[in-house]
């Protein structure tokens, strides 16, 4: 219980910190005290501890603030309730995908860009094609890493120097072809103008 409460808490921790950077960065491109968006007063902490009104005019936060400001607790609890390793394979990508895109489309707000342009170019950018051709290559990928090392854990002899030195030609050779098979998949991509 104890550690839901923990996790709850970083995930409102979290809000606060996302809500502070979608205020501050687009105004003033570097980390200082926020301003309130009507009468230019400085923002109290209030305004993103509990989502309260300028304390000056009395403008409301808003509604991104809101969102964040549940999402982030609710988000934080249902990580704890269904931890990737538990959604199997797909599941698990399926999540990152959408908090790559969450942190995506938040990183671009803070630069200036409403969520609209944002999905507009998301759209033109990731077609069926790109997608498909990615996850090919993410599965030839795999299939290289867990095959390389397969065949340095058999080569391993006795000793624990022997496994550590295993595991170094391992993740080398590893990172190696990975960077190969991304140049064939590439020259492929580009005769076949995917």
């Amino acid at each position: 219980m104890i550690t839901l409460i923990l996790a709850v808490i970083f995930g409102w921790i979290g809000s606060l910190i996302v809500n502070y950077l979608s205020d501050v960065l687009p105004i003033t491109r570097k980390l200082s005290r926020p301003d309130c968006i009507d009468c230019q007063v400085d923002l109290e902490l209030n305004f993103y501890l509990f989502n309260q009104p300028c304390k000056n005019c009395g403008s409301n936060p808003s509604v991104r603030h809101w969102i964040v400001f549940v999402l982030g607790p609710l988000l934080a609890g249902l990580i704890y309730f269904l931890p990737p390793p538990n959604l199997g394979l797909w599941g698990g990508i399926l999540w990152l995908i959408l908090f790559g895109l969450i942190g995506c489309a938040v990183v671009m707000h803070t630069l200036g860009f409403n969520f609209h342009i944002y999905m507009v170019h998301l759209q033109r950018a990731v077609t069926l094609k790109s997608f498909v051709s990615g996850m090919i290559k993410v599965f030839a990928f795999g299939i290289a890493i867990a095959s390389i090392g397969c065949l340095h854990g058999l080569k391993t002899r006795l000793g624990a120097s022997s496994v550590g030195y295993s595991t170094t030609r391992a993740v080398v050779s590893s990172i190696v072809m990975v960077v190969f098979i991304d140049g064939v998949f590439a020259t492929i991509y580009y005769v076949l103008g995917i």
